[in-house]
């Protein structure tokens, strides 16, 4: 039971620092575009 709920608070962990991650890589590529179009 002890890892069950260790496996599943890790996978939420990753879930969440993975959108951020995807999250936070859009906005930047998008910033970069914005600034490189002439």
């Amino acid at each position: 039971m002890g890892t069950a709920s260790h496996l599943t608070q890790l996978l939420m962990a990753v879930a969440v620092y993975g959108s951020m991650g995807l999250i936070a890589a859009v906005a930047m590529i998008g910033a970069t575009r914005r600034h490189t179009r002439n």
